[in-house]
């Protein structure tokens, strides 16, 4: 099954089982700090696996957070300059 979603209502859908016959998630967008780690789990609680690629967006790539939120994505695309703005190396 291939499930796409690119709003934040997808934490909803995720905590309420919504991605029961999915094996994978991949999100193509940077999800808002102040609820990625709840979609994140949710996601995860269904038993799924989750990619991330944000995009170029600074303020998330910048913001502490995000790098907590990344121990909960099994796989990160990063570039090389989006890699750069998240470690400063």
């Amino acid at each position: 099954m291939r499930t796409s979603s690119t709003s934040s209502s997808s934490a909803e859908t995720a905590a309420s089982g919504g991605f029961r016959q999915t094996r994978h998630v991949h999100l193509g967008w940077a999800p808002p700090l102040e609820t990625a780690a709840e979609l994140l789990a949710g996601i995860r609680a269904n038993g799924c696996t989750v990619s991330l690629d944000t995009g170029w967006h600074e303020a998330w790539l910048g913001d502490a957070r995000a790098m907590e939120l990344l121990r909960q994505v099994d796989i990160f695309f990063p570039n090389e300059v989006e890699a750069l703005r998240m470690t400063g190396h």
